[in-house]
């Protein structure tokens, strides 16, 4: 094994510029990922179910609004927004 990793560093030892081009690349795919991964205006719908009845009666509107309420830059479902995107 440590004649390997003899090989390998004499390789890169060697190589200086494509081994930091390489590294330079890895860090590039690696911050995308993570911003793609943590971007701000990125969407996760949150999905609310219920056995029977409807989500827009009495008190299960008001359990799913103060859930809502409690998390930032949530869309209320109940919104005009929210039934353009559904079609309903």
């Amino acid at each position: 094994m440590s004649g390997l990793l003899n090989r390998l560093g004499a390789q890169c030892a060697a190589r200086k510029l494509v081994v930091l081009a390489a590294w330079a690349v890895v860090l590039v795919l690696v911050a995308g990922a993570w911003v793609h991964r943590h971007n701000r205006n990125s969407t996760s719908p949150i999905v609310f179910h219920v056995a029977w009845g409807r989500l827009t009666s009495g008190a299960r509107r008001r359990a799913v609004q103060a859930s809502l309420d409690r998390r930032a830059r949530v869309q209320s479902p109940y919104g005009t927004a929210a039934a353009a995107a559904t079609g309903r």
